[in-house]
């Protein structure tokens, strides 16, 4: 049960920032698109 438990949440950290990752990335992509134009 609590191996369950900790399974899950670095399950959701890895998701957590993974998302953060792309947020970031999209980040950049815009600004940079900006600059192109």
């Amino acid at each position: 049960m609590v191996a369950e438990k900790l399974a899950a949440k670095a399950l959701n950290f890895k998701s957590q920032r993974r998302h953060k990752c792309l947020q970031v990335y999209s980040v950049i992509a815009a600004c940079r698109h900006l600059k192109v134009l």
